[in-house]
């Protein structure tokens, strides 16, 4: 019935040459009556409409759907109890409805009921053209069972034949999508008969029935009725997902996989930004759009200069290393060190704190793990001057079994860091 903007996507900012990013749009958009079930109505007579079929979106998410109803049509089509059964009254203009009777070689059978289900009408699902809604017995609003029936025309409130507010309102559980209207069409064109002395059921007042002189219709086959071969359910994605621009494909390629996610891949050594636009596009063909902006930012220079004052000092960027390897943050990272009188490029807890989380070299001995006692040390020694035994010694790089276990490798790894200080 529409599709909602759930969590509008955000503004994305990465460094150039970042990986690439998969983004699930079901995060962002859902269709709140529908979790993707299909119900398909296959009527024997393929020259019916579109080919005899009749797909509906069933409204089976809790919430804005009716998913007792669902679950209630759906036990009776899983258990095959609408295999065989016939359109049994059809009042154009109105409605048709089926769900109750079966036929085989002629002879009617009533579909097996299960209990009633409980009334779930909605103002937000109303009885409106194409909807398909459950029958139930007058005076009673929770005696839905097999019956139901499709809305011909909108049989809302200030219409003649007002459903919504007729029984404690007639609960619409799916809709018909665009396509197959013209079935349901087709079927309300077929005559309609008194069909009780034909078959004697009372309810077969309006029976539709295909034959060659409706002056005197005896009926000689099953085909002559409205019969379904089957009905059945089956399960798709809710939502389509396209991108319907992009204002900067040289930058990033934006692109939608079979799962519904985003996938962004930013192209080699571009900055800049871009504006995606994403349509959500649900089961009955409305839509909704989001607009986001990626910007792609040069790197962030790799250096031990922490504050950016173009000294390297271990009693500033050493400590500074140090304690946020070791989890110090806000005052317990930057606390009795004279930032602003070095008059650095960062002088704040969250100037520095922001530069140390981008940066990947805090790992120094490169065991996959931030040990203030090992990082910390080997970042404060090499920034103070120390190298090859000065710089690694007392260090059990060789049991944690890091990439770089020697003084060397060690050297080899920070020395570009302090290269342009």
């Amino acid at each position: 019935m529409e599709v909602r903007i759930t969590n509008p996507l955000d503004d994305l900012s990465v460094t150039v040459n970042a990986q690439n990013d998969i983004i699930d749009l079901f995060d962002n958009f859902d269709d709140p009556f529908t979790t993707g079930l299909i119900a398909t109505f296959s009527l024997k007579d393929t020259t019916l409409g579109n080919n005899g079929i009749i797909e509906v979106v069933l409204f089976d998410q809790s919430g804005a759907g009716a998913p007792n109803s669902v679950a209630n049509f759906r036990n009776y089509a899983e258990d095959g109890d609408y295999r065989n059964t016939i359109i049994h009254r059809s009042l154009p203009g109105f409605i048709i409805q089926g769900g109750g009777f079966s036929i085989d070689d002629l002879a009617i059978s009533d579909v097996p009921s299960d209990p009633p289900v409980e009334n779930e009408f909605s103002e937000a699902r109303s009885n409106l053209r194409g909807t398909i809604a459950f029958a139930k017995v007058s005076g009673d609003p929770d005696s839905a069972t097999s019956q139901w029936f499709f809305n011909l025309a909108d049989n809302n409130a200030g219409s003649s034949s007002d459903l919504d507010n007729q029984n404690d309102g007639f609960t619409v559980f799916g809709q018909v999508v665009a396509a197959d209207l013209v079935t349901i069409d087709a079927i309300a064109q077929i005559p309609v008969f008194d069909g009780r002395t034909l078959f004697n059921e009372p309810a077969f007042t309006n029976l539709p029935v295909d034959v060659d002189a409706p002056e005197n219709p005896a009926i000689n086959s099953d085909e002559e009725l409205v019969v379904f071969n089957d009905i059945t359910v089956f399960e798709v994605n809710e939502l389509e997902f396209t991108v319907t621009s992009n204002s900067n494909p040289n930058l990033v390629a934006a692109s939608i996989n079979n799962e519904g996610e985003l996938v962004l891949d930013y192209q080699p050594d571009q900055t800049g930004s871009a504006d995606i636009r994403i349509e959500a596009t649900n089961l009955l063909g409305q839509t909704a759009t989001d607009t986001f902006t990626i910007n792609i930012n040069e790197a962030l220079r790799a250096t031990l200069d922490i504050d950016g004052d173009e000294r390297l000092l271990p009693t500033v960027d050493g400590i500074l290393v140090q304690r946020f390897i070791g989890g110090g943050r806000g005052d317990a990272l930057v606390n009795g060190l004279p930032l602003e009188t070095l008059g650095g490029e960062r002088q704040t807890a969250a100037t520095i704190e922001s530069f140390l989380e981008e940066v990947e070299f805090l790992d120094v001995d490169g065991d996959g793990r931030l040990l203030p006692t090992v990082d910390g040390i080997l970042a404060q020694r090499f920034i103070g001057g120390g190298r090859g035994d000065a710089l690694v010694n007392g260090l059990p790089l060789e049991t944690l079994g890091g990439e770089r276990q020697t003084a060397a490798t060690i050297e080899a790894f920070l020395t570009p860091l302090v290269s342009s200080v």
